[in-house]
């Protein structure tokens, strides 16, 4: 059985997919230089999901969950994860509730 949280993961990592397929100009990706798996991740972070469960989901290894999430705090000049989950929700960047 998949919950709702599952779902918007599963489409989140589609379009992570097609963004690696088709990456997004600077533009699209405004100032912050987001890739589509940075994107994953924060939705992820945003959902509480541990970054053993990121990395199941990516099929990476925990390590590179933690370096990327490093990378996008980054980015945002978030200084832990809460802060990048204050920051994605701010921003734009959280994942929106499908009802």
């Amino acid at each position: 059985m998949m919950f709702r949280r599952d779902q918007v993961v599963v489409d989140q990592m589609d379009q992570a997919r097609q963004n690696r397929q088709n990456p997004s100009s600077p533009e699209e990706l405004g100032e912050y230089q987001l890739s589509g798996e940075d994107r994953l991740v924060i939705a992820s972070v945003c959902m509480g999901m541990k970054n053993k469960q990121i990395a199941g989901l990516l099929d990476v290894a925990e390590a590179v969950v933690e370096q990327r999430v490093a990378s996008i705090c980054r980015k945002l000049s978030s200084g832990d994860r809460l802060e990048l989950i204050i920051q994605a929700f701010r921003y734009g960047l959280a994942p929106q509730d499908r009802a």
